[in-house]
């Protein structure tokens, strides 16, 4: 019995939605259209606040933070996500259609509320994202799939599928982070989206550093052009999807991108001290030399012993010239 019309009406559409949205109580919560955006750009689980969380699908307590996948809501959501998967065909489902599966009967979600259940499970390593522009897919927390999760409208135009070959191995996580500290001098934390941050923190500056560097070693005659192209190729692609595949990469047992970077960072460093000076004038020497005999035979012998001058040619025509130019 209600004291007013105005409550009674409330209290009988309360109990009809009851019966039309019988599992909206897994997920009662009216979030804001930036929540999802929001909780993927907190750059550490273990820093994820309770606004951000309302649904405190983040479990902090004991080991590594994580999102739990036991939640009821979570755990209703992702069976229906693989459900709809399959029945797609592709391999995939666009972001509308999720939207209006749990905006409807039996669920009545906000889609604002959707996007954060999607968000989290893109965090946990259940989904991928396959955003329109991006070359691969995004499959760790970052600028791409923020903004894919931003509003309805740029949730609606991606594809989600599920996640494919699973999460690297705590042993492989563990090698990625080592190498990166070991490149960067930065620490890392073995964790997928920390090595995945720690990625896109450092590989812009280098590829900025390295990127002239083919046609450096071209121009003046050294080895290593499809060297150095290589490993701008390799460092680019680690990038690609929010560098969600790095971990995998840098994590592999045989991986020689970091000892690439190494010999790239090596040769820049040494040419920007002065060793393009350097190669050039030994260039001219030995082309003056070899000239001058050209032109009056007999007439360089002697001025370079024909030991050192094979030398200083197998020096400027090795990839290793910058670690022998005292040579």
């Amino acid at each position: 019995k209600a004291e007013t019309l105005d409550a009674a009406v409330r209290r009988m559409l309360e109990e009809a939605a009851k019966d039309v949205f019988p599992k909206y109580h897994l997920a009662p919560i009216r979030p804001s259209m930036e929540a999802a955006a929001k909780f993927l750009e907190v750059d550490r689980l273990d820093r994820m606040t309770s606004d951000l969380d309302p649904l405190t699908l983040v479990l902090k307590t004991g080991g590594s933070p994580r999102v739990d996948m036991s939640k009821p809501v979570l755990a209703e959501v992702l069976p229906i996500f693989k459900q709809k998967v399959i029945e797609s065909g592709t391999g995939r489902v666009q972001g509308s259609h999720l939207q209006e599966v749990f905006s409807a009967p039996p669920y009545g979600w906000t889609k604002d509320t959707v996007r954060y259940l999607f968000a989290a499970l893109l965090r946990a390593g259940e989904i991928e994202l396959h955003v329109p522009g991006v070359g691969s897919a995004v499959r760790t927390a970052g600028p791409h799939a923020a903004e894919a999760m931003k509003s309805t409208v740029a949730f609606g135009r991606i594809g989600l599928s599920v996640r494919e070959g699973g999460r690297p191995s705590p042993e492989a996580l563990d090698r990625a982070a080592r190498r990166l500290e070991d490149l960067f001098g930065d620490d890392v934390l073995p964790l997928e989206e920390s090595i995945s941050a720690a990625v896109r923190r450092h590989i812009p500056d280098l590829l900025e550093k390295v990127g002239n560097l083919p046609d450096r070693l071209r121009l003046l005659g050294l080895a290593g052009e499809e060297r150095a192209r290589a490993v701008l190729s390799s460092a680019a692609d680690l990038l690609k999807g929010d560098a969600g595949a790095a971990a995998a990469v840098l994590g592999s047992v045989e991986c020689s991108l970091p000892d690439e970077v190494k010999w790239a960072g090596a040769v820049v460093d040494v040419l920007e001290d002065g060793a393009e000076s350097d190669v050039l004038r030994a260039k001219s020497v030995l082309g003056s030399l070899t000239e001058l005999e050209r032109l009056f035979p007999g007439s360089a012998e002697g001025l370079l012993g024909e030991e050192e001058k094979v030398e200083a040619e197998d020096i400027l025509s090795s990839e290793r010239f910058h670690e022998r130019l005292p040579d």
